[in-house]
């Protein structure tokens, strides 16, 4: 899952969803922008859980797009041992 905070956030509902994925331990990514209040906290609380902590979108942006096309050639693969496996 990934999170992005810019300086046009403005709401606590982006950090309740945080905490929830950081609890249900999905994998997760954060990416903030410069500009944001309180980016220090942001960045300890991420450093503290082990997660993934971003300040330029660009970088967010390709390290989804990695892991996105990372989780692809995994699934991918999987189906192939399947497939493999059945014949």
């Amino acid at each position: 899952i990934v999170f992005y905070f810019d300086s046009k956030w403005e709401g606590i509902t982006s950090l309740l969803e945080l905490g929830e994925s950081v609890g249900l331990n999905k994998q997760v990514i954060v990416g903030a922008d410069d500009s944001i209040e309180h980016k220090e906290k942001l960045a300890k609380y991420c450093e503290y859980r082990g997660i993934l902590f971003f300040y330029i979108s660009i970088e967010l942006a390709q390290l989804a797009k990695d892991c996105f096309l990372q989780t692809k050639i995994v699934q991918s693969n999987n189906l192939n041992l399947v497939e493999q496996n059945a014949i």
